[in-house]
């Protein structure tokens, strides 16, 4: 077995990274050779935030660049080394993401197979790799998400609460799993008495919050209120009436002539948060799955949802695979109507953006249908999922029994 193990393990990773390293080069020959180009319009953006920073000028000197000057700052291997090294480094930590699966995994006593193979889903999976090497830099948040589940429940507690710091600086979104965190580090997490603010709790706090307040003082002294407008304020009045996945979407056409305010933005999150904040209370001490559940709530009810939101839940979709009892045959239904569900409306976005057909309404009904189907999908996740708690009642890391893997 131990041998088959290992053949499958070089057969999976060496597959993954020469995929990366064929498209990375293919992509390069068609942005040279082809009209359509390969790479990411919001890498040419990350490129000239750079290029602003190299300058000695604000990278929101760029338009539409709403993102962490950090990134900017990342990125300026582009301008000194090769305009290429930004799409490396993010296939790289697609690579490192798949990685930290398979490790979560085994430490919560997955098999070394299934463990394996439930990274593969990651690692083989068309939308992952294609997004990382044209050039997004959403699996960077993806990484630290996934990269803050491990040091927890690792018991890394100060690189866990630092790498959840520096993930909501990055993007705001990640904040919503704070309640998980606070759920999760409990009394079988601390392997003392039961308190409501022990040791773990008030340490995760004061560390995340120091590295998000230490990085937001740092840039608002750098770069000024447009900063913290941009970065954050800005999601709170975006409103797209193109490519929004969004069951607000029609709302958000009706109104594109009138001027958004923080209030209307405001009410949009809030009923969001509900269920947000139900799926942490609930299921927090199963820190994987409620992550996973909270952000396919959070992307759902979101009033933006375009396509690059889904790899934020389906880079944790590994992470719940051994714990499920579902069928394949049920596994690919899932899968299947929700393609279905992105397709139907892929249909209708292209008759209105690119035949310009009025369907704005046919693109609303299809937003509403790709959203219930996702509400379907996840009720079947949650009731076929087998609760494990990180740890047991003893403090110790629950194992998943063979029989159930």
């Amino acid at each position: 077995m131990g041998d088959v193990i290992l053949w499958e393990r070089h057969a999976v990773w060496a597959g993954a990274v020469l995929v990366r390293v064929g498209i990375l080069i293919f992509g390069a020959w068609q942005d040279a050779h082809l009209e359509v180009p390969f790479t990411d319009v919001d890498y040419y953006v990350y490129a000239d935030a750079a290029r602003h920073v190299l300058n000695g000028e604000s990278p929101f000197m760029r338009h539409t660049y709403r993102y962490t000057p950090l990134l900017a700052y990342i990125m300026l291997p582009c301008h000194l080394v090769t305009f290429s090294f930004g799409k490396v480094l993010f296939a790289i930590m697609d690579l490192v993401l798949g990685a930290l699966i398979e490790r979560t995994l085994l430490f919560r006593g997955v098999s070394p197979r299934a463990a394996l193979w439930s990274a593969a889903t990651w690692l083989w999976n068309p939308m992952s790799f294609t997004v990382s090497t044209r050039g997004n830099a959403d699996v960077l948040i993806c990484t630290m998400v996934v990269a803050t589940i491990y040091l927890f429940v690792k018991r890394h507690l100060v690189l866990g609460s630092i790498m959840f710091g520096l993930a909501v600086h990055f993007k705001i979104y990640p904040l919503v799993y704070a309640a998980s965190l606070l759920i999760f580090l409990d009394e079988r997490y601390t392997r003392k008495g039961r308190s409501v603010l022990n040791r773990a709790r008030l340490g995760m706090f004061v560390i995340s919050a120091s590295v998000f307040l230490g990085l937001l003082g740092l840039f608002y002294w750098m770069y000024g209120w447009e900063f913290v407008y941009e970065t954050y304020l800005y999601h709170f009045v975006r409103r797209d009436n193109r490519h929004n996945f969004s069951p607000y979407f029609y709302a958000l056409y009706l109104g594109f002539a009138y001027p958004s305010s923080m209030f209307s933005g405001l009410m949009a999150f809030l009923p969001q948060m509900l269920p947000v904040a139900v799926a942490a209370y609930c299921l927090g001490r199963d820190l994987p799955f409620a992550f996973f559940v909270q952000t396919v709530l959070f992307v759902a009810f979101n009033k933006v949802s375009t396509a690059q939101y889904f790899i934020w839940y389906w880079s944790l979709v590994p992470l719940v695979l051994p714990y499920s009892r579902a069928s394949w045959k049920r596994g690919l239904f899932l899968v299947a109507a929700w393609f279905a569900g992105e397709l139907h409306w892929l249909y209708w976005a292209f008759q209105l953006e690119m035949v310009a057909r009025p369907v704005f309404t046919m693109v609303w009904l299809a937003c509403l249908a790709f959203f219930a189907v996702n509400c379907m999908i996840l009720m079947n996740i949650i009731q076929l999922h087998r609760h494990t708690p990180c740890f047991d009642t003893s403090g110790n890391v629950a194992q998943l029994t063979p029989s159930k893997q």
